[in-house]
This record gives C-alpha cells, structure tokens and sequence, in this order.
C-alpha cells in the first residue's frame, strides 16, 4: 500500500486512470452552492441540479454536503459531473453554460477539482 491509502497495482499511473475513469480520461466539473440559510441552499442546489439534468448530463453525483457543510456562516452544497471527453459532452457543456446564466445568482464552477 502506498501513502494515502492507494495500491501499488505496478501498471503506468496512465493506464491505472485510464481503466478507472479518473483525469485526464474523464473531465469533472463541480458546482457549489453557497448560502446563509440552509433551505435556501437546499432550493438553489434542486434548481441547479435539475439545469444539469436538462444539459444532458447522466454521471451526476448530488447535492451533497461536502465534508465541511458550514463555512463562515455559510452552508454549503455540491454537484459532481463527470463525463468522458467527447463531442456530446462539448454540446452538453455549452447547453448547460446556457442554463447557468439564466440564474440570478449562478453556482461556483471549478472544472477538474484537485479534491
């Protein structure tokens, strides 16, 4: 086992990724929703969830409560979506950009995470 709890499978980090579906094989992009009044988290995060859903998207994680649900007084919920790079996807991103800007008050986007 090495550091950080991940096995030593002797194949090249590449075709591990590869096989596993992880960067840069497949492109995650993660939207926050930040408020100081959780139910209005929670409606926000339903509405954005459903704007993914209409883009098209299908690997969809959430909303979830990230591991710190609260910071600064503000609570905080996320939506994962992963996808293969493809030319679908390109459309599904574009049709989604489209839906994101409609809202008054838009997620934070961050397109391939570190964590």
């Amino acid at each position: 086992m090495l550091a950080g709890g991940t096995v030593n499978t002797g194949l090249p980090w590449y075709i591990e990724r590869g096989q596993n579906g992880l960067p840069p094989f497949t492109r995650q992009i993660s939207l926050t929703v930040k408020e100081y009044r959780q139910e209005k988290c929670q409606e926000r995060a339903a509405e954005i969830r459903g704007l993914v859903d209409r883009a098209g998207f299908t690997d969809v994680v959430g909303p979830y409560s990230p591991p710190l649900e609260r910071s600064h007084g503000t609570w905080i919920l996320r939506i994962d979506i992963f996808h293969k790079r493809s030319q679908a996807a390109l459309a599904a991103k574009a049709r989604l950009w489209e839906l994101l800007r409609t809202l008054s008050k838009p997620p934070i986007i961050d397109v391939d995470p570190i964590s």
